[in-house]
């Protein structure tokens, strides 16, 4: 070969050793830049990994969960037996599972911000106080809490595995494919859960929560929500996909204050338990003024693990009650008598293990908090810190730990932030959050206040809670109100007949004592009769001649025959009736008292009947020519000089009333409202005709509102239970005295029980409310406005000139003006103690 050729080949095998050389190069840079990195993002940190079916969820560590949404009752203010019962059947629902089980209950509670009254309002003034009112709950969101059981099977434990192994061979299952296994795993599972579930619900209502006809996965939602403090639907695909993949749709950003998508998260951990614990003694965490998630976790360990940790509890208390020295040489010494007492507590733990009585295992507690505002986030933070610890808890707020923390409170995480601390299955029934309260219905009970009509009030109950407010069962709404001076019951009266007026075409009848009502009557356009005066006379045998008049009118006479004390005899009965008949057929003006007083022949019956005409007294009012006439949607009557007069004027005055009030009964909607209603009951015959008459009205669409302070009174009559029957629904006032001797047995007949009488005395006068209807009861705040507040606050004859005042210097709305401080200091409200709620 030529030296030419020689360098041509060495040229050559140079090139491609260069191109060899940069094709390495390019792959391994190459390589370099499309290298995945290897740290774990928030799919590779949760344990879902499949659904098995519509309500099952497969775990990446091969366990099974699946979630509940319950329904519980409210324990806010039953007895203790009532919450003695409740426990018992929810500890054993719960003993069921037995080992390897983890049970997680999950209290969320989220804002609304909705305000359910709808705005039908003729009248313009209730129409703006009802538009500031949805304001107010717009601006100031109200709370509700939805509650979730989440139950997770893991297997039992590697050593009763391995025992079971050793003693038994699984026949059934020999030859069987890992299919047929699984399903068999995923059926006894299923058959557990609802054998627990069929228990507990004895005491509540519980939902599984599965895949919806439209796709949305009810339990994957929830999942998500817990995830991201949001409330999403999640669908979930037709196609099998991992869940972990599914679910992880944020950025997670680890560190002290961890922040998943656009939300900072806060772990509020429960540290230390009580020596003592009852039933529902963390209730209030599931009703706190703020969106937090309360979660409870609760492994259950076999008996083996229980039995194992018992007796390593019992050699370290064994060995704290002597001292060293005296166990080493046997000497007599200082006994630590809380180290025995540990070891007797320990002793009965064992013994009621090995009677299958109890089950333990590992507990943990935290409010999970989740928000946009790191500030809000701290504040938030450390307002559960205050409520945990006024319940006699430890309480932390995590910082490295938080990560682990909030992963551990996940549904099905079983594994992170694990407690050492071993608690029996009957101390977590006292530790669950097992009580919703009521919070009304969402619609008019009443079918004949309109069809899909709204409640009649929204209010809040502790801790921002909505609260639906609805005087009805079903068509009957005749409520009993009932507390103290200066609790507030003007007020809230008030309240009720703004919110009523917002319905159609209703009408409202309100008999006052003190012009607590005159400023509302001046505001709404409203008519306020002062009864007794000689401007608001009456005839009541004007109508004569209309069908059923004529029984009334001789009702009527004598009942003033009566009060005159004359008893009529046949003879004079059938004068009477002979002389209306006649007078039926005279001109409506001519069928007045003194034309009835003059046509009688009777001596006795014209001497009885004097005293009520123009003949025998210049002011009597009842012998008119004519009758008032109600043409307004409000009509406020003051009773006040009317209930000093002698029963033989005010009775018979009541009684032409109502019945002038009866003949406006046309099936619109219609609220009678009797402030001091036992000043109208003080006769006892003509209090049965009205209470007889009061059970009837809820046919002509008509709800009475019985307000009294004289509880005494009202129980000393003979007609007590008769009241009681004709109002079903009950508001209570404040009462410091409720549980003297003398007005507890009283508040019992009412059906206040002792827990509720604790509550009354402890309530704050002008702000809440005790709220019972059929077998619920409720405390609630009305949550007023300050425009409503400056409204509802005259009371007294003595603020009449001021209201005429304002009325005439700025009109109906003259409560918007903020002239708050020109208050009297003696009005029924004195700051602001019916405002919303802090």
């Amino acid at each position: 070969m030529s030296d030419g050729a020689q360098l041509y080949a060495l040229l050559c095998a140079c090139a491609a050793g260069l191109m060899l050389l940069s094709a390495v190069l390019i792959c391994w840079h190459l390589g370099q830049r499309v290298q995945f990195s290897s740290a774990r993002g928030l799919c590779d940190l949760l344990d879902y990994a499949t659904c098995a079916d519509d309500s099952v969820i497969v775990l990446k560590n091969g366990g099974l969960m699946r979630i509940y949404e319950l329904q519980p009752p409210d324990l806010s203010h039953v007895t203790v037996a009532q919450l003695e019962h409740v426990r018992t059947l929810t500890a054993t629902a719960l003993f069921k599972l037995g080992g390897g089980w983890c049970i997680q209950v999950d209290a969320v509670r989220s804002p609304d911000a909705q305000y359910l009254p709808q705005p039908t309002a003729q009248n313009a003034v209730v129409q703006k106080l009802d538009a500031l009112r949805a304001h107010s709950f717009a601006q100031d969101k109200s709370f509700h809490t939805r509650f979730y059981l989440t139950l997770t099977y893991h297997g039992s434990s590697q050593t009763k595995q391995a025992l079971t192994a050793l003693m038994l061979q699984d026949k059934e299952l020999e030859g069987h494919d890992v299919r047929a296994r699984t399903l068999a795993l995923i059926e006894n599972f299923t058959e557990r859960t609802d054998a627990a579930v069929s228990t507990l619900r004895l005491t509540m209502g519980v939902t599984p929560l599965t895949l919806q006809s439209d796709h949305e996965h009810a339990a994957l939602s929830f999942i998500m929500q817990c995830l991201y403090g949001k409330d999403i639907k999640l669908r979930y695909p037709q196609h099998a996909l991992y869940l972990d993949a599914l679910l992880s749709c944020a950025d997670l950003t680890t560190g002290l204050t961890p922040k998943l998508g656009d939300k900072y998260i806060a772990c509020v951990a429960i540290d230390g338990l009580p020596s003592e614990s009852f039933s529902g003694m963390l209730n209030t965490l599931a009703a706190l003024p703020c969106a937090a998630r309360f979660h409870t976790r609760f492994i259950c360990f076999d008996d083996l693990q229980s039995a194992f940790l018992l007796e390593r509890y019992r050699r370290f208390w064994t060995q704290k009650s002597r001292g060293i020295l005296s166990q080493i040489f046997n000497l007599p010494g200082r006994v630590n008598t809380n180290a025995l007492a540990k070891v007797e507590e320990i002793d009965s733990a064992k013994a009621a293990l090995d009677s299958r009585q109890e089950n333990f295992g590992s507990y943990t507690a935290l409010i999970v908090l989740q928000e946009e505002d790191f500030a809000k986030l701290q504040q938030v933070a450390s307002l559960c810190v205050q409520q945990i610890e006024a319940l006699g808890f430890g309480a932390r707020i995590e910082t490295v730990n938080t990560l682990e923390a909030f992963l551990g409170a996940l549904p099905g995480h079983s594994k992170e932030n694990l407690r050492r601390p071993l608690l029996s299955q009957s101390v977590l029934t006292d530790l669950l959050p097992l009580s919703q309260p009521w919070e009304g219905e969402r619609e008019a009970p009443s079918p004949l206040i309109g069809h899909n009509a709204g409640p009649l009030m929204q209010v809040r109950t502790a801790g921002k809670g909505r609260f639906y407010l609805n005087l009805h069962q079903k068509d009957v709404g005749n409520t009993i109100v009932i507390g103290p001076p200066g609790a507030g019951k003007s007020v809230l009266l008030q309240a009720l007949m703004v919110n009523f007026l917002r319905y159609p075409q209703a009408r409202i009848y309100a008999f006052d004592k003190g012009y607590s009502f005159y400023a509302l009557a001046s505001a709404l356009g409203g008519e306020h009769v002062v009864l007794g005066d000689v401007q608001s006379a009456f005839c009541p045998l004007q109508q004569l001649d209309k069908p059923g008049e004529l029984n009334f009118g001789i009702s009527f006479c004598e009942l003033l025959f009566r009060l005159g004390e004359l008893t009529l005899n046949p003879q004079q009965r059938l004068e009477l009736t002979q002389t209306l008949q006649l007078m039926s057929s005279l001109p409506a003006a001519e069928r007045t008292l003194s034309d009835l007083h003059l046509l009688l022949s009777s001596t006795a019956m014209k001497d009885a009947l004097a005293p009520y005409t123009l003949l025998g007294n210049a002011r009597a009012i009842l012998d008119s020519t004519q009758n008032l006439s109600f043409t307004t949607d409000l009509t406020v009557f003051e009773c006040g000089s009317l209930f000093e007069q002698n029963l033989r004027y005010s009775l018979p005055l009541l009684k032409q009333l109502f019945h002038l009030i009866e003949l406006s009964f046309d099936g619109r909607p219609i609220m009678l409202v009797l402030d001091e209603a036992w000043m109208m009951l003080r006769d006892e015959s003509f209090a049965l005709e009205l209470l007889k008459w009061f059970k009837t009205l809820r046919k002509h669409n008509v709800l009475v509102v019985l307000a009294t302070q004289s509880l005494t009174d009202l129980a000393s009559s003979s007609l007590f239970e008769i009241f009681l029957e004709c109002a079903q629904s009950r508001i209570f006032l404040p009462n410091f005295d409720a549980q003297s001797v003398v007005l507890a047995p009283i508040y019992q007949q009412l059906g206040v029980n002792t827990t509720e009488l604790a509550a009354l005395v402890q309530a704050e006068p002008k702000r809440d409310y005790l709220f019972k209807k059929g077998a619920h009861s409720v405390i609630f705040d009305l949550a007023l406005t300050p425009e409503e507040l400056r409204l509802m606050s005259f009371a007294g004859d003595h603020c009449k000139s001021q209201v005429d005042a304002l009325m005439a210097a700025y009109g109906p709305l003259f409560f918007m003006r903020p002239y708050i401080n020109s208050l009297p200091a003696n009005s029924d409200l004195s700051g602001e103690s019916h405002a919303q709620t802090a």
